[in-house]
């Protein structure tokens, strides 16, 4: 580790960037995303929000969150998530940008280019739904506008950490 500033107990831990493998785990769970939150700039004041919500890096791996949007049935109205995140509970919550510099994150359903498995169709990944973690270690996601249609009250939000 390195000294930085001036005081000599401060010291700084590097990071490398670097991209790991990672399996996909559900973040907002069916019946989240069909709801708007009703102050996303607030994510301290919505009901359950730390236990349903909040996530971890793995042992403090990885630089970069990619999320998606699975359902079984049609969206006639996208939602609109914001990723917040802090390093630990003795910090205010902070919204992120994503790597195309917007706070509001469309998932954005794609009928022509959206993955069906079979089972669940995943919306794609791109620098919209992509987030530098910010040397943040905790994050949540934060419904600023509610899936609308069939599919919306089965609608999960995954992400992964890379």
């Amino acid at each position: 580790m390195s000294k930085i500033g001036l005081s000599t107990n401060t010291y700084a831990k590097m990071v490398v960037p670097s991209s790991g493998i990672s399996a996909w785990k559900e973040k907002l769970a069916a019946g989240i995303l069909d709801t708007a939150d009703s102050n996303p700039n607030k994510p301290q004041d919505i009901t359950d929000f730390e236990a349903d919500r909040r996530f971890t890096l793995d042992h403090g791996r990885g630089t970069i969150i990619l999320a998606e949007m699975a359902r079984t049935g049609a969206i006639t109205t996208d939602p609109v998530v914001h990723l917040v995140g802090r390093f630990d509970s003795s910090e205010p919550w902070t919204a992120i940008v994503n790597k195309s510099g917007t706070l509001d994150v469309t998932l954005t359903t794609d009928a022509t280019n959206d993955i069906d498995d079979g089972t669940l169709t995943h919306t794609l990944v791109t620098d919209n739904t992509s987030w530098d973690t910010h040397g943040f270690n905790e994050f949540a996601f934060v419904v600023k506008t509610a899936a609308v249609g069939a599919g919306a009250s089965t609608a999960v939000l995954n992400a992964k950490v890379i």
